[in-house]
Order: structure tokens, then C-alpha cells, then sequence
């Protein structure tokens, strides 16, 4: 199944960093091509959860900018007829720009005890860690060194390098 079109293909191409193969999509009106762009994403999302349902996970939301903000919206538009499902964590207080909407549900977790805060602390503490020993400009790398090997990257993106 193909996940996206040549011309989604040029605008993801050029959002990573590999040349487009297309002059128009450079040199184009940036409003332009971030409207492309978010489709181009949209499409990628809702194709790809045809094949396997799909979760995409925000967090920290209140942080976003407009821009993210209103890709979250035209997402959001497509949610009810696709296999997406989209976690947002965001403060209290925090109003999302897409508004209420009858397929959302919002949960508000309750406060952590005391007890339970030290048993998520403490099991944060002794779980393995991410990063490997090896130190790049003295920062922690990941264990992977090529994009290949990186499980993080969805097969779908990993075509465009």
C-alpha cells in the first residue's frame, strides 16, 4: 500500500531535510507549504491506520504553538471516520483550540498520594535507561546509530531518507 502521493512524498522529503527534487517546493510561499505540508501529514496518519490503528500521543500541549495548534485541529476534523486515536495531555486550565467535540472524552486524573508519588518515583528511578553510555559532545546518544536501526521511526519514514 503506498502512504503517501509523489507530490505528500516532496513536502515529508523536504520536512526532514532530504531534497525535495523539486524547485516549487523550496522556493514556495512558506504559509503555502505548511498548508501542504499538513496534509501531506494528514494523509500519511490516515493511510497508515488503514493498515494498523494508530495512536499518536501530544504531550504537554499547553507548550504548543499556533502552528501545532492548528495541525491538531485539521487532524482532529478527521478523527471520527479513521483508526486514529489521539492522546492530549495538557494543565488544567488549558483551553485546546479545537473545542468540544462529541467523539473526545476528557479524563482528569485525580492527585497522587503521597505513598503513591514516592512507589512512581522510586520505580522511575530503577527503570532501564534510554540513552547509552556513549557520549557525543559530552550528551548522552541513543543507542542506535543510523535510522535503520532507530525503532522509534515508523518503516513509512524511514523510505524517505
Amino acid at each position: 500500500m503506498r502512504y503517501t502521493s509523489p507530490v505528500a512524498k516532496r513536502y515529508l522529503g523536504y520536512l526532514v531535510g532530504v531534497d525535495p527534487g523539486d524547485p516549487a517546493v523550496s522556493s514556495m510561499d512558506p504559509q503555502e507549504r505548511r498548508g501542504e505540508l499538513f496534509y501531506a501529514l494528514r494523509r500519511l496518519l490516515l493511510r497508515t491506520a488503514e493498515v494498523h490503528p494508530q495512536v499518536v500521543v501530544y504531550e504537554d500541549v499547553h507548550w504548543t504553538d499556533k502552528a501545532t495548534e492548528e495541525f491538531l485541529t485539521l487532524i482532529a476534523d478527521s478523527l471520527p471516520t479513521s483508526r486514529v486515536l489521539v492522546i492530549l495531555t495538557y494543565r488544567t486550565g488549558y483551553t485546546h483550540p479545537f473545542g468540544e467535540r462529541t467523539y473526545q472524552t476528557r479524563i482528569v486524573p485525580g492527585v497522587l498520594s503521597t505513598e503513591d508519588s514516592v512507589v512512581e518515583t522510586m520505580a522511575s528511578l530503577h527503570s532501564p535507561p534510554l540513552y547509552s553510555s556513549k557520549r557525543v559532545m559530552g550528551l548522552p546518544t541513543l543507542p542506535f546509530t543510523t535510522v535503520e536501526d532507530d525503532p522509534y521511526i515508523p518503516p513509512v519514514l524511514k523510505v524517505l531518507t
